[in-house]
């Protein structure tokens, strides 16, 4: 998805879709950052840190909707994206000890 959207969308969508190359892209490393956020998560969950979980989560959501509200308006879709890419980066300062 990050290296090659634009053959993805050809292939498996409509001429329709075709500018939603950089979108494409942009999701597909947030899906990266996703993978990292899960594991921590689950160590979370090992570690019986359940609150911690919650927080994460909300703040995620949080995160994705104060950002939604300044950039939809402004870039759309692509705004969209680059919210969801943000909220997932993984933040260096969660300490759990």
């Amino acid at each position: 998805m990050i290296s090659f959207p634009q053959q993805i969308l050809r292939l498996l969508t409509t001429r329709d879709f075709s500018s939603g190359g950089p979108t494409l892209a942009i999701l597909g490393l947030q899906g990266i950052f996703m993978s990292i956020v899960m594991l921590y998560i689950v160590m979370l969950l090992v570690r019986l840190r359940v609150w911690w979980t919650t927080a994460v989560w909300g703040g995620m959501g949080a995160i994705v909707l104060l950002i939604d509200v300044v950039l939809l308006p402004r870039v759309g879709i692509v705004g969209a994206a680059f919210s969801q890419l943000i909220s997932s980066l993984p933040e260096r300062r969660w300490s759990w000890d």
